[in-house]
């Protein structure tokens, strides 16, 4: 993944700082509402939750 850009960038000024305006919960998900810093266009991210089963780690001997 080395030499590509990853993150969130906006569609209209290219700028990738946003603040977050909102964040929501809803169930498994939490919902974003950001607004880009420069251009003040808004969009929203979603972040899913996955419920795992907690394991006892093992005894060192």
């Amino acid at each position: 993944m080395m030499g590509k850009d990853v993150g969130l960038e906006c569609t209209a000024c290219g700028c990738r700082h946003f603040l977050v305006d909102r964040t929501v919960k809803h169930e498994n998900t939490i919902v974003r509402y950001r607004s880009c810093r420069h251009c003040g266009k808004r969009v929203s991210t979603r972040e899913s939750m996955r419920i795992t089963k907690a394991t006892k780690p093992k005894r060192r001997n």
